[in-house]
């Protein structure tokens, strides 16, 4: 309400400057309507999301059946400072940038603002919940590390390089620890 007002304020401020005719004003002023930005409607989120895709399948002459679970996730946690459009852009954005052979929108092809921005509101949502802890402290890291280490590997195939890399730590240092846990690289981890 108070951006309408403010509105209306910068446009009897136009009058009285003589920027705006009067009459113009007032025949052009007729209906004023309010729409709420798109972070207060976001319900409206999954509707709007495929109807760009549709638009955007006959515009780039492709066949891009929807967006997956995860993607309207992150479109639920985004804010959207940019409002519509930046949801429309994000689409085309995905739209673009998506493989022929890929037939549904994954966050992997969404532009990377949205993902840190959704990923640090995740984040901070789970920070905030605190695990409960079954053992001695000692235990529980034991186990959370042992956890961490072999999430990674799997992520990286059993690839120690590359495990190390996404727990941005030194090869030599996962080297030791897969040692001390007695991981065998070797067979496929479950």
């Amino acid at each position: 309400m108070r951006f309408y007002s403010c509105r209306r304020q910068l446009r009897y401020q136009a009058i009285e400057e003589g920027k705006l005719r009067r009459d113009l004003f007032y025949r052009l002023g007729v209906v004023s309507i309010t729409i709420p930005p798109l972070r207060e409607r976001k319900e409206d989120i999954p509707l709007l999301a495929n109807s760009f895709c549709l638009q955007c399948n006959e515009e780039l002459c492709r066949k891009v059946s929807g967006i997956d679970g995860k993607t309207l996730q992150l479109f639920q946690n985004y804010s959207w400072p940019g409002n519509v459009r930046e949801l429309q852009h994000a689409i085309e954005h995905a739209m673009n940038i998506l493989p022929d052979t890929q037939s549904v929108i994954s966050p992997k092809y969404l532009p990377r603002h949205l993902l840190d921005e959704s990923t640090a509101i995740q984040m901070e949502a789970e920070s905030q919940r605190i695990p409960r802890l079954e053992g001695p402290l000692d235990e529980v890291i034991r186990k959370f590390e042992y956890g961490t280490i072999c999430q990674a590997l799997r992520d990286a195939s059993g690839n120690v390089s590359e495990a190390a890399r996404l727990l941005k730590i030194d090869r030599q240092k996962l080297q030791y620890r897969i040692n001390r846990y007695q991981i065998d690289v070797e067979t496929p981890i479950k």
